[in-house]
């Protein structure tokens, strides 16, 4: 972490634990009871498609799209192969402003209604503004740590992501449209519980850590080696059915998802400064031994 912000962080950090005191295991503590079972420092001279997907599993040439917010899709950006770029030891993955007209495939379930009036699996041809990127982990893990070193962009509008997904969803990070605004988040179904991390700091001024560790009983945020947030599975009863957000994990499995899209709900993207980059160190994770 950069000098300026380590102790204004390390006293943000203690007060952003569970209200009843923290009991998450150190990372240091996780890492060595753990083994590495999955681990991509993007070193070669271009991504490694036996462990990542570059758009969907949709055919080529067509491209996905995430049909969400305004139905004019003014600031919907389709994700390019183009736009990946793996050098000097990193993942690099590109939002760009370039007018063009896109042929996709809608994201989302055969014939799901995803509003707008797409259903899912629907054909499309879209006159777009945006190009960006996405890759997603062809292989998934039940519980587990997972950690991602990044540098986020800092072009206002811009969305950097990384998910942990399948049937349900955990958010290592996002940034809606904003290099300051950092999200966590845990999803089951329609219900889910987040928090904000505001004005902290500048995130896009270095490279930081992000990672999350997930148990059956327990889901932990880190930042730079600090825990962050803890969320207990006891605090998610069955009983309270509509507070219940902890990820099932009965025969379920995480795969990490990383992208750099345009924010769909925002109003002034700063075309000017793109192209602009969400640039990956690394991936990586660990699983109990």
């Amino acid at each position: 972490m950069h000098p300026k912000y380590s102790i204004a962080f390390l006293l943000f950090a203690l007060g952003c634990v569970n209200e009843e005191g923290s009991h998450a295991p150190t990372v240091e503590q996780i890492k060595s009871e753990s083994v590495l079972v999955f681990e991509d420092l993007f070193d070669g001279n271009s991504l490694d498609t036996a462990k990542w997907f570059t758009t969907s599993t949709n055919p080529k040439p067509f491209d996905r799209i995430l049909p969400r917010a305004k139905c004019d899709y003014d600031n919907a950006a389709i994700m390019l192969e183009k736009n990946i770029l793996v050098e000097n030891g990193n993942l690099n993955l590109i939002a760009r402003y370039e007018q063009g007209v896109y042929k996709g495939i809608v994201e989302g379930g055969k014939n799901l209604d995803m509003g707008c009036g797409f259903l899912g699996q629907d054909t499309f041809s879209l006159h777009q503004s945006y190009s960006s990127a996405t890759i997603q982990s062809k292989t998934g893990y039940n519980h587990g740590y997972f950690e991602c070193r990044a540098k986020i962009p800092n072009t206002v509008g811009l969305y950097p992501v990384l998910w942990l997904w399948h049937h349900d969803e955990i958010v290592v990070f996002e940034f809606f449209g904003n290099s300051k605004a950092h999200f966590v988040s845990a999803h089951k179904g329609a219900n889910a519980k987040s928090k904000e991390f505001n004005q902290v700091e500048d995130y896009s001024d270095d490279f930081h850590i992000y990672a999350v560790n997930w148990t059956p009983k327990m889901i932990t945020w880190y930042l730079d080696d600090q825990e962050i947030w803890t969320l207990d599975r006891i605090e998610n009863a069955p009983e309270n059915p509509e507070d219940y957000f902890f990820p099932d994990s009965l025969d379920r499995w995480l795969a990490p998802n990383i992208s750099l899209r345009i924010y769909e709900w925002t109003e002034d993207v700063n075309f000017q400064k793109l192209p602009d980059t969400l640039q990956v160190d690394y991936i990586k994770i660990y699983q109990k031994k």
